[in-house]
Parts: structure tokens; sequence; C-alpha cells
């Protein structure tokens, strides 16, 4: 029997006081009941809290108190109402306090396993299948047939992760359930869709025309004395984001009186840095401190933000928030995009995004006005119902600070560091190339000699790494659909360039699931490995953080390949030796500062943790720490005992 909540230990954990003993008793019911429970046993939802405001036996869980980052209650909310039967509830609730506290996942990550999990039961009930012991793997895939149509891969592998901390409740409770039948069914996502999803459904770049456009109407929104205080805070907002390129979250948590003025040259001039937590990319549960340079404009509108909610913050002074409503109160994520909307439904003809063209109007998010939408605050009236609006989403200029700061010749590692990244590879994932370059080059190195089609005969490719393309079953599947459209067009690519490019720039990638279009960005994303995979390469000793593991092990393969192409290049000509030779010393300090700390970092996790919690802990990580044997035996001998 479990103890008043007066007697109850209280644990903080993830931002909550929990009542330790009732957690207890819910998560492990056969060490305090001294009972094992058998198949047939009917699950009982016990009256015991496990907050303060939160009991048990609720059908609806608010956790929003543990709100830091966020600022957004749908991540704290849990619901549980409309799931008839018990036992699924009661296991479902099982597996969300055993994220939250045992695992202390975060709530976003924890809230999306929750829904997900609502959904396959949705299915389950909807199939008159009540009995958790009924589930049979067959269900988990005609689930996800169902599911097609309305989710990416990503997701699909998402749910099925989800599926299975739901399916480990079940053998937590029944001795008889046997998790290792539903394996096949619980990784029966593609590894592959996942990477092209990835790179075809990467957040373009801001055109630079358009970009100074916005940026003006921000800063004449901020000086003109006409313009309404909302407007005015938007417009810092956006200077805020295009000048520093924060995440969305961090700019919501912003708070005053945290941006700092050092001297520079002597003296004789000022540069500013913004003090601000960050919770993305950092391991610490309550965020980090870190900062960001802020240049004229930036230190412009972070002041004028100060300003304009100085009152603001007199009616709520517990406030921390900069950025917060009439009220003092913080606002929600959801109110910034509300807010982005606003401004570009107030500056949408003086845009004239019509003037875009091809891929720079497909790369902007789409806001098709309903009657609904009809707003003095958003700007919107009944004649522009059905009419569609054009605006650039936060994390857009995000993209765009970084690729700006890489053309004016910024070193990848300072703007690592201003990206607050945690890899390299991760801020050149945000890298936008010249991509009609890019087409032109990845289409006149591959074609044939008469251009009819992209060269497949490998008697005819002299290049190593393109010969390699043929072999990979993907890239083969991009050659293919790439000439069976060339030649359905009629199509030549040394006569049809032109045509070519402005057909692929008039396709919205991210609206197409297959075809042309797609096959030739997974085409132009290699062609922009093969020309940057040595640009931005810088060997240092590293401190090991397995998060981005996978990133190195990429890169590590990527480097193996080049060598080995390299190798045969120098055999038949001597003077590529000494560059072979520095490649080769190159790859040994990678190797050794870099890779080997990791890999002996996750496998001490794995000793530690053991396979199953470390994959809970980082489930992006499980095909790697499934596969560290095999992984570690196909390093080259050569490497490992180079001096």
């Amino acid at each position: 029997m479990a103890m008043d909540a007066s007697s109850n230990q209280h644990i903080l954990k993830n931002n909550i006081t929990w009542y330790f003993d009732n957690i207890s008793e819910i998560l492990h019911p056969q060490e305090h009941s001294g009972v094992s429970n058998s198949p047939e046993e009917i699950l009982s939802e016990p009256f015991l809290q496990l907050t303060e405001k939160v009991n048990a036996s609720d059908y609806h869980w608010d956790f929003s108190e543990a709100d830091r980052f966020y600022r957004s209650p749908y991540f704290y909310n849990y619901n549980f109402e409309n799931i008839d039967s018990v036992s699924y509830r009661i296991l479902l609730k099982r597996m969300v306090i055993r994220e939250l506290y045992e695992r202390e996942n975060r709530y976003s990550t924890t809230n999306t396993y929750f829904n997900l999990v609502k959904k396959f039961i949705g299915f389950l009930e909807s199939n008159f299948i009540y009995n958790p012991m009924l589930i049979y793997p067959q269900l988990i895939a005609d689930f996800f047939l169902q599911e097609k149509p309305l989710i990416s891969e990503n997701t699909k592998r998402q749910g099925l992760f989800a599926i299975r901390l739901f399916l480990e409740e079940l053998q937590y409770q029944y001795a008889d359930f046997q998790l290792n039948q539903f394996e096949k069914v619980l990784k029966s996502y593609s590894s592959t869709k996942i990477e092209v999803e990835k790179n075809s459904g990467k957040t373009p770049n801001i055109p630079r025309s358009l970009l100074n456009q916005i940026i003006q109407l921000s800063l004449k929104d901020l000086e003109d004395p006409k313009t309404p205080e909302n407007y005015k805070m938007i417009a810092c907002m956006i200077l805020i984001l295009s000048q520093t390129g924060m995440r969305r979250g961090e700019f919501l948590i912003l708070e005053r009186d945290r941006l700092r003025e050092i001297s520079i040259k002597k003296g004789e001039k000022k540069a500013y840095y913004l003090e601000f937590l960050t919770y993305k990319t950092t391991l610490h549960k309550d965020g980090k401190w870190t900062e960001t340079h802020m240049n004229e404009l930036a230190v412009k509108a972070y002041r004028t933000l100060i300003s304009l909610t100085t009152n603001r913050h007199k009616q709520n002074p517990t406030t921390v928030s900069l950025y917060c409503n009439k009220k003092g109160d913080f606002y929600n994520r959801s109110a910034i995009e509300k807010h982005i909307r606003c401004f570009f439904s107030r500056h949408q003809k003086t845009l004239n995004f019509s003037s875009l063209k091809g891929e720079h109007i497909a790369g902007l998010s789409k806001w098709e006005i309903k009657k609904s939408d009809v707003n003095d605050y958003l700007y919107v009236n009944k004649e522009d119902i059905s009419e569609t609006f054009y605006y650039v989403p936060p994390h857009q200029f995000r993209v765009a600070v970084a690729n700006e700061l890489r053309d004016k010749g910024v070193s990848l590692q300072w703007i690592k560091r201003h990206m607050n990244h945690l890899e390299e590879e991760m801020t050149e994932h945000y890298f936008r190339g010249d991509k009609t370059s890019t087409i032109i080059e990845a289409f006149k190195s591959r074609a044939s000699q008469d251009g009819s089609q992209l060269e497949m005969d490998m008697s005819n490719i002299k290049n190593e790494e393109l010969k390699k393309e043929i072999e990979e079953p993907q890239l083969r599947e991009a050659y293919e659909a790439i000439n069976k459209f060339l030649k359905k067009k009629k199509l030549n690519i040394f006569k049809n360039l032109d045509e070519i490019l402005s057909l692929l720039q008039n396709t919205p990638v991210r609206e197409t699931k297959a075809g042309f279009c797609t096959n030739t960005i997974i085409l132009c994303e290699r062609q922009e490995r093969l020309a940057m995979m040595e640009k931005w390469y810088y060997v240092r000793p590293q401190v090991a953080d397995i998060t981005a593991i996978e990133f190195t092990l990429e890169r590590f393969e990527n480097k193996i390949k080049l060598i080995a192409h390299n190798k045969k290049v120098a055999a038949q000509n001597k003077k590529y030796q000494r560059q072979l030779e520095l490649e080769q010393k190159s790859l040994h300090q990678f190797y050794k500062n870099k890779l080997l700390p990791e890999l002996n970092l996750l496998k001490g996790n794995i000793k530690q943790l053991g396979q199953k919690e470390l994959i809970a802990r980082y489930p992006k990580l499980q095909k790697i720490i499934e596969n560290i044997e095999s992984i570690e035996g196909g390093i080259p001998k050569w490497v490992m005992n180079m001096n």
C-alpha cells in the first residue's frame, strides 16, 4: 500500500517534483504486491499522486509547470480520455512515466512518442482488439500501411520506436509476452529513404534580394513612430533572427540585460555579444548558457525590444522572457508563427513575391488564406480569402545566416560555434550551394558521349568515383529514373541543358515524393559531396561526444573511399604520391583524435548502461549501438597501425 502524499519521498527530475514511492508502485507493481501477473489479469488504475498536481488515475495529465523552454503547453499535456481499453491506457501511462521519470527524456520527445502510440492504440481498438496479448506483428505492419500516405519514413521510424517502448511495457507486465517476435517489423524502416528525405527536405536559403527587402522593411517598422508597438516588436524579432541565426525557441527565452560590450582595436571600437540559453544541442536538462555575436542591426533591435517591453515587465516582474505580451507573460511557440505571418501579410504587396521565379518561390512557405484568418491583427481582410500569401519561417533565417557567413569567408569552426552546433558536419548541412552550377556539373560529368543519357556502361566511364555510383542501388535508381525522363521528353544533356534546368527549378522538391526531380537531387547531393569532401576538413584533438558519432563514421568512410581512389591514381602517376601520403596521415589523425575516442566512449556507455537503455536514450544511434563490433571490425588495420 502506498504512503500518503505527506510521507512520500520527493524526488526532483525533469523539473518536476515526483512522489517516489507512488511512482515505484506504478512502474514495479510485482515488487510491491509480491504476486506475478498473469496474462488474464485485468490492470487497474491506482489512485496515486505522481506529482502534487497529477494523479495516476486522471484522464488528463498536465506537467506544464516544468515548461522552461518551449513556451507551449502542448508538449506537457497528455490526454488519455479517448482510450477505451483500461489495459492500453495503463500501459501507455506507465510508458509516459518511464520516459519522463526514469529516462528523464525531453517532454517534447515523450509527447511525440505518446501521440504515435495513442494513434496505434486507436487503430487496434478500431479493429476490436482490446486485449494487449492479442497484438501480433502483422498488426503493426498494417497500421503503418494505413498511415503511409500521411507520414514520412523518418516519422515511421519514430513510430516504430515508440511502439517498441509500448510493447516493452507489455513485456514488463506479462511474462508470456515475447517481444523478440516483433523485431523484424520494428526494424522495417528504410535508412536510405530517411537520408533521401533529409537531403531533399532541407530548408532552402533566402534569396539575397528578398532578405535585404525584409531587413529594410523591419528597420522601417522599427523607426516609424506611427508603427504600433506590437508590430515594432515583431520587426525586432525578425531583425534578431535574421542577423544572429538564433533558433525560435532560443529567442522565446531571451532575457533582458544580457547584451555585453567589449573594446577592440586598442579601445577604438566596440564589439557586442549576447548571452542566451540554448537547449537544443546540449545534454544538460536545464539547457546551457551560450553567446552570439551581435552586429549593429541586432544590437539596435535588442535595445529597442527592451525599451518596448519595459512597461510590460512591470505588469509581471517575475517574467524573465524579453519578448512578452501586454500582461508581461511570455509568448508560446505558436504565437511566433502568428507574428511572422502578420509581418509578411502586412508587407505582402511590397515584397512582390510574384517576381520570384523557380526554386526561389518554391522554397518559401505558403499560407492559403481562409475565412477564419480574416483578422485586423493579422492584416488579412475578406478580399484576401482564397489568396496565397508567402512568408519566411524562423528556421529559414537560420539557414540564411549560416550561408551568409560562409560566403564572407568565415571559417567553418567559427560558424559552427556561432550556430551552436556540436559538429562541423551539422553546420555543413546548412550550406546551400549554387544549385544551378551543381546540376550542370552533375549532368555534364555523367553524360554519355552523345548526351542522350547519363552513362551507365562501366567501360565508358574513366572516373573511379562515378563508377562506384553505378554500383550503389540508390544512385543507380537515380540514373535510371533520369534517363527514363530524358528519353520520354526527348532531351539531350548538351543541347537542352537550359530546358532541363528550367524543369528542375520549377519543380518544388519538397512536394515531390518520387520521380525525376527527387532522383536528380540525390545525384546533385552526391556531386556536392564529391566537390566539398575535403574543403572544410580540419583535424584536431576533440572532446569525445557520442551524439554525433554517425556523422563521424560517415566522414571516416568517405575518406577511406577517397584514399582508395587516390591510391590507384598515385600508382599510375608518381607525382600524386606525396598528396596521397598527406591524406593518409590526415586520415590517421582523424581516426586517432576523433573516431577512436568516440567509439571507446560508446563502448563504455554500452557496458555501463546496457544496449537497451542506451538505445532508449539515443534512439537515432540504435543501428550503430547494435552493430558496434562489426563497425570496429570494418576499420582497416593499416589505419590503426600507422605511426
